[in-house]
């Protein structure tokens, strides 16, 4: 099946040690329904967690597609997660 979104996070410990305490996997579960592997019933998530996306100094980092989001805070992924939802 082809997804419209595909969200990265990263799981190595350095990028964990910025998130300053945010579970990004919590808050994309919450809004948008998926754990990681999984892809929402709409067909229109897939969320991946990798091993690293090279982003290291800007972390806490997301990548959708190929768009990189860098510095995140949890209310900056909220936001651009759930605009990605009523896209």
């Amino acid at each position: 099946m082809s997804v419209k979104y595909t969200i990265r996070l990263c799981s190595t410990p350095a990028c964990h040690k910025t998130y300053r305490g945010e579970d990004f996997i919590r808050i994309v579960e919450e809004v948008l329904g998926i754990k990681p592997r999984e892809i929402s019933p709409d067909g229109k998530f897939h969320l991946e967690i990798v091993d690293c996306m090279g982003m290291c100094f800007h972390a806490p980092s997301m990548m959708v597609n190929d768009e990189r989001y860098q510095d995140l805070t949890a209310e900056q992924v909220r936001t651009i997660l759930t605009g990605l939802k009523q896209s």
